[in-house]
């Protein structure tokens, strides 16, 4: 069994969701053959998903990506006081990341989660603080 958590970041959901997506192969792979014991979505990514597959994906999507969250027990979690405050220290520091992004990324840090993302920013801001 495995013992780590990790969040997944709407990058990684939309490439899924969205039809015609040109990462949808590795978002099936990344949500399917993922090697962590819990998966966590904050409810930022949650609503930013529902929003996008809205507009880009149609109902389908929407219950698909619900579906996902059922199926595999992720988990949707609340920013408390403590990781808006780290988000918007991060927020502050990386001015390419969009608010929500450095929600997620507070997330990672406060909780030791394994942060899985597609989105090239995220990745390079993830990379530079986790150290």
């Amino acid at each position: 069994m495995y013992s780590k958590t990790c969040i997944i970041d709407s990058s990684v959901w939309l490439a899924l969701l969205i039809e015609g997506d040109s990462q949808k192969e590795k978002g099936l792979l990344a949500i399917k053959g993922k090697k962590y014991s819990r998966t966590l979505i904050p409810e930022c990514v949650y609503a930013e998903v529902l929003n996008v597959t809205r507009i880009k994906g149609g109902k389908g999507s929407k219950m698909t990506f619900l579906q996902c969250l059922d199926h595999f027990h992720i988990k949707i979690t609340l920013t408390n006081q403590k990781i808006f405050n780290l988000a918007n220290r991060l927020f502050q520091t990386f001015a390419k990341l969009s608010f929500a992004d450095a929600t997620i990324l507070a997330f990672a840090l406060d909780k030791n989660l394994e942060l899985i993302t597609f989105d090239n920013y995220l990745f390079k801001a993830w990379n530079k603080v986790k150290k």
